[in-house]
């Protein structure tokens, strides 16, 4: 696979988010137009997406529950969020009231330890949000306040890309890898939209470290930025891609530095042209 390393810079406004009943807002890195925003929640399963948020755990002797949250309606479509750096789970849809501690698509809940811990997210439009709370036993839950009209940032519909220039920026999470080949993984596809584009995530024995490819299923060719991570979305890319329509491309790919067994794989695309590799970024 050609790659080609260009270094970016992502400027990231960040705010603290609170526990229980009372938040801090937080400033968007940016958001894009065409995205969607979120399904609408107010209390059990907006049934919006397969991908509903699952139940999260920091490990053994958990007696706080996280119960993650947005009332943002518009402006994204998806949202990873993480605890401690761990992937905790994804929202796919929003809410316009304050959630039990019971997982749907609108809530993401995680079990850890009284104490502080650190919150951050991302949605598939490059928003983030990041802070701290101190989780009491029992339920607690987080707002990621609603940004779109807050009057900072690059919020609202228009724009289409970051405030630095490299177009819509998606991430994409699979956690728990495992020591398997690449015939033997599913491809995990991206955001909307550039959800023509998949990944997967692999092991090379023979190097004994995991590694990315990338298949195209659009009917035209894509040139694109990624960048693989580690526990949550990089904020920045430094590889180049090219693949032309209907290519899939097979191993050695990119190694996924860091990655350890059973540990979370995150990919950030940005700078996406299509057809050919000049004018506005998507």
């Amino acid at each position: 696979m050609t790659a080609r390393r260009i270094v970016l810079v992502l400027l990231v406004s960040l705010a603290a988010v609170s526990c229980s009943d009372s938040s801090s807002p937080s400033s968007p890195t940016s958001s894009s137009s065409g995205s969607s925003g979120g399904s609408s929640s107010s209390g059990s399963s907006s049934g919006s997406s397969s991908s509903s948020s699952s139940s999260g755990s920091s490990g053994s002797g958990s007696n706080a529950q996280l119960a993650i949250y947005t009332t943002q309606p518009s402006g994204w479509s998806s949202i990873n969020v993480f605890v401690d750096g761990n992937f905790a789970g994804a929202l796919t849809a929003y809410r316009t009231s304050k959630p039990a501690c019971a997982g749907d698509a609108s809530v993401v809940i995680y079990s850890t330890s009284t104490g502080s811990h650190s919150i951050s997210a991302q949605s598939n439009t490059s928003i983030t949000w990041s802070g701290s709370t101190t989780a009491t036993q029992g339920c607690n839950t987080i707002e990621l306040i609603d940004q779109s009209s807050s009057g900072t940032g690059s919020s609202g519909g228009s724009g289409g890309g970051s405030s630095t220039g490299v177009g819509t920026v998606v991430s994409q999470c699979v956690s728990n890898v495992q020591r398997l080949g690449a015939s033997q993984v599913n491809w995990v596809t991206m955001p909307s939209p550039f959800n023509g584009i998949d990944f997967k995530v692999y092991f090379l024995a023979g190097n004994g470290v995991y590694e990315v490819i990338w298949r195209n299923r659009y009917n035209d060719a894509i040139f694109f930025n990624f960048q693989p991570s580690v526990g949550t979305p990089a904020t920045k890319t430094t590889y180049r891609d090219q693949l032309g329509s209907g290519h899939e491309e097979s191993p050695p790919g990119v190694t996924v530095s860091g990655l350890n067994d059973g540990g979370t794989a995150c990919m950030r695309v940005d700078q996406v042209r299509f057809g050919t590799d000049s004018g506005p970024y998507k």
